[in-house]
């Protein structure tokens, strides 16, 4: 980089202070001139009169740097790594995509999802590693993504999936558990091999070491390329619910009280059914997924959208987290942004054009066949 060896007070114009930019530019280039001459320091600092301590920083800088040029100032930053360049030039992008009601939303994200598998161009030596989640805002694309399938334009054949979270002690296939729940509303209704689908056992005689092998999984998969997530309306993500720590890993949770009142409509409002742990990733889990994309719909989850990208990270909004993430998308409906800002919403809507050029046109597996 370049930068100027010298401040300047805010009272000199721009021309002076490129002059005396030029001028100590050149007086840099005599010291190392008379230092390539064969001269001492201590005699630069005679002839030039100048202090023999400035003539010996000027050349420990040439020497380091190998420039005479607008040389750095004392302090200049190491080279960067590969790894630190590559950290600082990759893009990073946080999309929040919002359509009219929430069939359009589950479209969108489907029509997503077929594209970056597509794309991908899976196969037996390259599988494509899928992130799901579970509740009643994915079902729509679900249902899409099924759709897709039955057409002839999407496999899922070279697809590996890891679902998000699962109840402790509740029996696999009891209707409410997220085995039941992926089987009977995705899974049978597809190609993919029971193999690939993975669900933590809430039934396992050591949970923690489920968790562990659960993460061991994904890593020898090669990471999630695109985790899909849903939130509540208290902004958990999973079941990392508020004051979860923004770098766990999958692990047992114990539910708050909040939690078991809204899911015990699953158990016929009986408080006394409804699971009190849970199996679950962790928010570090997720952000080390390639991509993220969430799902957002409804009034009653506008205040966690509203946490999730108008506020700043916050432990007590896990959501929030994926504001550090590289490349998150967050896929909304008209109802869900009531309490984001008006300038948001119209910003956001005005990129439009550009999201939609995402999903359009879908592709189909169709166009990729020999």
């Amino acid at each position: 980089y370049k930068r100027q060896l010298s401040t300047t007070s805010n009272s000199q114009t721009p021309n002076s202070t490129m002059a005396k930019t030029k001028e100590l530019s050149k007086d840099t280039r005599n010291k190392i001139d008379l230092h390539q001459a064969g001269k001492t320091e201590s005699a630069i600092g005679k002839q030039l009169g100048v202090k023999k301590s400035t003539v010996g920083a000027i050349i420990r800088k040439w020497k380091t740097y190998k420039t005479t040029d607008n040389l750095p100032r004392s302090g200049a930053p190491r080279k960067i790594s590969p790894r630190g360049v590559k950290m600082i030039t990759r893009t990073v992008i946080m999309r929040l995509v919002i359509l009219d009601d929430y069939d359009l939303a589950s479209e969108w994200a489907a029509k997503y999802i077929c594209n970056r598998i597509i794309q991908f161009k899976p196969s037996a030596e390259r599988y494509f590693t899928l992130g799901l989640p579970t509740g009643s805002t994915p079902l729509g694309c679900y249902k899409k993504l099924i759709e897709y399938f039955k057409n002839g334009d999407l496999s899922f054949k070279y697809v590996k999936t890891f679902n998000m979270d699962e109840y402790v002690a509740l029996p696999r296939d009891h209707p409410e558990s997220y085995h039941s729940y992926m089987w009977n509303n995705f899974f049978k209704h597809i190609d993919i091999e029971p193999r690939n689908t993975h669900i933590l056992d809430g039934n396992a005689t050591d949970l923690q070491a489920e968790c562990d092998a659960f993460e061991q999984k994904i890593s020898d998969a090669g990471g999630i390329e695109l985790f899909v997530g849903g939130i509540g309306p208290d902004g958990h993500i999973a079941f990392n619910e508020p004051g979860s720590s923004l770098v766990s890993r999958t692990r047992v949770k114990t539910l708050a009280k909040d939690t078991i009142v809204a899911n015990a409509r699953f158990f016929g409002n009986d408080l006394s059914k409804v699971p009190t742990m849970t199996l679950t990733v962790g928010v570090g889990t997720v952000m080390d997924a390639r991509e993220v994309m969430i799902l957002i719909t409804g009034a009653h989850k506008a205040f966690a959208l509203y946490k999730a990208i108008e506020e700043g990270v916050n432990h007590m909004w896990t959501v929030s987290a994926f504001q550090q993430h590289p490349r998150t998308i967050f896929v909304c409906d008209e109802d869900a942004t009531l309490e984001l800002r008006v300038k948001t919403v119209k910003y956001f809507k005005g990129l439009m054009h550009v999201h939609n050029k995402l999903v359009e046109p879908t592709h189909s597996m169709k166009d990729y066949k020999d």
